[in-house]
């Protein structure tokens, strides 16, 4: 699952959707978007889904925030 999570932070990387990657003490993954929006998410999805859900909300916050700058 961790080698999942990261291909997919480095595909949305590689886009330049992501600026910045902290790892929280919490466990949490905390990703500063190319927008200036903050997405925190678990660094172990706990659903099969949450790694396909981790890239639609990034791509989601991303387009919206941009779209409200606007």
């Amino acid at each position: 699952m961790k080698k999942d999570m990261n291909q997919i932070i480095k595909r949305l990387e590689r886009e330049g959707l992501i600026v910045e990657k902290v790892c929280t003490n919490a466990g949490h993954l905390r990703l500063v978007l190319a927008s200036g929006a903050l997405y925190t998410s678990a660094k172990t999805p706990s659903d099969y889904r949450g790694l396909r859900n981790l890239e639609a909300d990034v791509r989601r916050l991303n387009r919206q925030t941009v779209v409200a700058r606007v």
